[in-house]
C-alpha cells in the first residue's frame, strides 16, 4: 500500500463540537458550530480547495494554541495522521489499518521515534459500524475491552466494559437515549451485575449546547449544573446545585481559573468540566467521599475521559488506600495509555505497595512516552523519586543497582 496524497494548504474550515473516526475511515465533525462562535472546546476541520480534509485542529479551554492534527487519506480511508499537543509536549503518529471489505481493523499511535505508545484492534460488524475495540498499552498488554450495541439508526445507544489479561470480566455497561436530533437525553450507567448506578439527564438549547445537566441516583435528581454562554460561545456563567436547590459553586467567566485538568472536545465538554470542578472543589477541601462519590460517577458517565479515574485514585491514595488507587490508574490508562499524570500514580502506587521491581518498570515506561524533556510536573517528581530510590538500592544491594542503572533520571 502506498503513503496516500498529503493534500495541500487549507482554504476553508468548518468548527465542531467534536468529531470521530467512522468504521470505513471516514473522519467527520459532530454538531457543527458557526464561524462566530469560538466555545471553550472546539474542533476546527481544515479542507483545501478541492474539498479533502487537511487538518483538525481541537482547542482546549485555556490554551491559546491548539492539538494539531494532518491526516493522510488514500481511496477516502483515513492512512494516517501525524500530530502534535502543545499542552502535553507529545507528537507523533496515529495509523490506521482496513481488512478486505475496507473496515477498519486496527489504529495505533506511535512517537516521533517510532515507538509504539498504543494499539487499539477494531471489529466491525457488515455496516462498517464498529461494534468492538479492545485497547493495548505501548507494552503491548490488554488495558481494556468495550463492545458496542447501535440503535436503528446507527448511534451508539449501548457500551459494554471488560477488564482483565483477557478482556472477559465485565465492570459495567452505560445506555443512552437520544431524541430525534440525535442528541443524548440520557446517560445511564449499570455496575457488573447489571445494578443502575447513576443517570445524567441533558437539556440543550437551539445551538445544540448542554444548558442543563441533571445527576441522578436511584432516579432523583443530586445535583444539576445549569449553563449559559456568551455572544462568542464561551461559557458566562456555571451555576450547580444541591438538589434542594443550594448553590454548591457559581462561577462567572472572569472568575474561572485553570484549576483543573482540560480533557479532549466533546459534546459534553462544557457540562462535565463543570462537574469536575466541582468534584476537585471537594477534593481540595478534604470532603473525600463526596469528591470520590462524583469522580466515580463521571467515571461511568464519561467513557472515553481519563480524569475521573484520575481523581478516584487520587482520593485512594490520600486514605491509603494504594491498591484501590492502582485499580484506578490502570482504568485511566484504559483510556489514555500514554496519560503521564496516570502512569505517574501508577508507578507510585507500585511503590507504596512494596512492588519496587513493577514500580521501576513503570517509571521507566513513563518516561519513555514523556520523553527528555516533558514539562510535565509528574514526570518531574518522578525523576527525583526514581533518583533516590537509585540511591537506596544501591546502598542497600548494589547487585540491583547494577540490574537497574540504566533507568534515566533526569540531569
Amino acid at each position: 500500500m502506498s503513503n496516500g496524497t498529503v493534500r495541500s494548504a487549507v482554504e476553508k474550515t468548518q468548527r465542531f463540537q467534536a468529531w470521530h473516526l467512522e468504521g470505513r475511515g471516514r473522519l467527520v465533525g459532530d454538531w457543527p458550530l458557526p464561524s462566530s462562535l469560538a466555545p471553550g472546546q472546539y474542533v476546527e476541520l481544515g479542507y483545501d480547495r478541492a474539498g479533502g480534509l487537511v487538518e483538525v485542529r481541537e482547542y482546549l479551554e485555556g490554551h491559546a494554541e491548539p492539538l494539531v492534527r494532518r491526516p493522510c487519506f488514500e481511496s477516502g480511508r483515513l492512512l494516517y495522521s501525524d500530530y502534535s499537543d502543545p499542552v502535553s509536549g507529545l507528537a507523533g503518529r496515529n495509523s490506521y489499518e482496513y481488512d478486505v471489505k475496507g473496515h477498519l481493523r486496527a489504529r495505533q499511535e506511535v512517537s516521533k521515534e517510532g515507538r509504539l505508545r498504543f494499539r487499539v484492534e477494531v471489529e466491525c460488524d457488515a455496516k462498517g459500524r464498529i461494534v468492538r475495540q479492545r485497547i493495548f498499552d505501548g507494552r503491548k498488554r490488554l488495558r481494556e475491552r468495550v463492545d458496542y450495541r447501535h440503535d436503528d439508526a446507527g448511534r451508539v445507544a449501548r457500551e459494554d466494559f471488560f477488564r482483565d489479561a483477557a478482556g472477559t470480566t465485565p465492570t459495567g455497561h452505560v445506555e443512552r437515549v437520544f431524541d430525534g436530533r440525535g442528541r443524548v437525553l440520557r446517560q445511564t450507567w449499570f455496575g457488573a451485575a447489571g445494578e443502575c448506578e447513576h443517570a445524567f439527564t441533558y437539556e440543550y438549547d437551539e445551538l445544540d449546547r448542554v444548558i442543563e445537566l441533571r445527576l441522578l441516583r436511584n432516579d432523583v435528581t443530586s445535583m444539576v449544573t445549569k449553563i449559559s454562554f456568551d455572544l462568542q460561545g464561551k461559557r458566562a456563567t456555571t451555576v450547580v446545585s444541591d438538589a434542594d436547590g443550594s448553590t454548591i459553586q457559581s462561577e462567572r467567566a472572569e472568575q474561572k481559573g485553570e484549576s483543573s485538568p482540560q480533557g479532549r472536545a466533546s459534546v459534553d465538554a462544557e457540562a462535565a468540566k463543570s462537574l469536575l470542578n466541582v468534584a476537585y472543589f471537594y477534593f481540595e477541601k478534604g470532603k473525600l467521599d463526596r469528591a470520590r462519590e462524583l469522580f466515580e460517577t463521571l467515571a461511568a458517565l464519561l467513557p472515553e475521559d481519563p480524569y475521573p479515574p484520575l481523581g478516584v485514585a487520587a482520593t485512594a491514595t490520600l486514605e491509603g488506600r494504594h491498591q484501590t488507587a492502582l485499580n484506578w490508574y490502570d482504568r485511566a490508562l484504559g483510556r489514555d495509555p500514554n496519560h503521564l499524570e496516570a502512569l505517574a500514580g501508577r508507578s507510585e502506587a507500585l511503590l507504596h505497595l512494596r512492588r519496587v521491581d513493577e514500580a521501576l518498570e513503570s517509571f521507566r515506561e513513563l518516561f519513555e512516552v514523556a520523553g527528555p524533556e516533558s514539562p510535565s510536573p509528574a514526570v518531574r517528581r518522578a525523576h527525583a523519586i526514581v533518583g533516590q530510590l537509585n540511591k537506596a538500592l544501591a546502598g542497600a544491594d548494589p547487585s540491583r543497582r547494577a540490574e537497574h542503572r540504566e533507568l534515566p533520571t533526569r540531569r
